[in-house]
């Protein structure tokens, strides 16, 4: 069994243009046998519009853009297809539970 990941984040790549540093970033991410789970803009001002924020993953996975208007890039909400450990593997793992009692406290604390 290889071992299953995520990454999240921003990779300030825009994958969206061909560009040197697009094309290098799709071909890393091509080799390791994985896939960038985001292809729409995660950053838009009044000049430009980007794709910078990413899931890079090995396993499914169901992500989509969410516009709460926190930040200049867009939030990106995450499902993943995980079946839990390996047999033998770990026996813990961390979540981070986001439901709307903690998104309102959250906005609560940016508007102190």
């Amino acid at each position: 069994d290889k071992a299953r990941f995520a990454v999240l984040g921003d990779f300030n790549v825009d994958i969206l243009v061909e560009s040197e540093a697009a094309l290098a970033f799709r071909s890393l991410v091509e080799v390791f046998g994985v896939i960038l789970s985001i292809n729409e803009h995660t950053r838009i001002t009044e000049t430009s519009s980007s794709c910078l924020d990413n899931v890079i993953t090995n396993v499914g996975c169901e992500a989509t853009v969410v516009e709460e208007h926190l930040s200049d890039h867009s939030a990106q909400r995450v499902v993943l297809d995980y079946e839990g450990p390996p047999q033998g593997g770990p026996k813990n793992h961390k979540v981070r539970v986001i439901n709307e009692n903690i998104m309102r406290a959250f906005k609560e604390k940016l508007s102190e």
